[in-house]
């Protein structure tokens, strides 16, 4: 079962030593059906306000990490802001400098929490992938999706995969987990 099929069950530290010419980011204006302009930060969000803006934000942002896994069992991590316009911002490390996963999620995540705090963005996510629980299967991975928002809201969705011998991907459940705001 594909991760597209699998959607609607997932809708249900500042690093100092990688400089910001690490980042390349792109910036993409798409309809926002259900999505309002972000609040003024003195302003609070309804849960509503806080699932669709979620939603909507990992609805415009999963399929290219999806794709990536389908074609070389992995993807380099990624982070997604939403903006308070409803535009969604993408932003990548750099390829010409590679740092470990756990690395880039720290960075990405200091930079998309960075965002946040200086109401640049109203919702973030970044998305990465990691070996499974069991170390001795090294055809068994995770894709792990994480959620925050500008009112203190933050989640992790993971979906198990496995990448078989002859290349074929296949997706597990999706399991969430409310996480605790850095």
């Amino acid at each position: 079962m594909g991760l597209k099929q699998l959607f609607p069950l997932l809708v249900a530290v500042s690093l100092s030593s990688v400089p910001m010419s690490s980042y390349s980011s792109e910036s993409t204006t798409v309809g926002r059906p259900g999505v309002e302009p972000a609040q003024q930060e003195e302003q609070a969000f309804t849960a509503e306000q806080v699932d669709k803006q979620l939603n909507y934000l990992m609805a415009k942002s999963y399929e290219s990490g999806q794709e990536e896994i389908k074609l070389s069992g992995a993807m380099r991590p990624y982070a997604v802001g939403l903006l308070p316009d409803g535009q969604v911002k993408i932003l990548h490390l750099k390829k010409e400098q590679p740092v470990p996963v756990d690395v880039a999620v720290r960075v990405l995540g200091s930079a998309m929490k960075s965002w946040m705090e200086q109401g640049l963005a109203v919702a973030t996510v970044v998305y990465y992938t990691a070996q499974g629980a069991n170390k001795n299967k090294q055809n068994e991975r995770l894709f792990l999706i994480e959620l925050k928002h500008a009112n203190g809201n933050a989640l992790t969705r993971m979906v198990p995969y496995t990448v078989e011998a002859n290349g074929v991907v296949g997706f597990g459940k999706v399991i969430e987990k409310e996480a605790a705001e850095k």
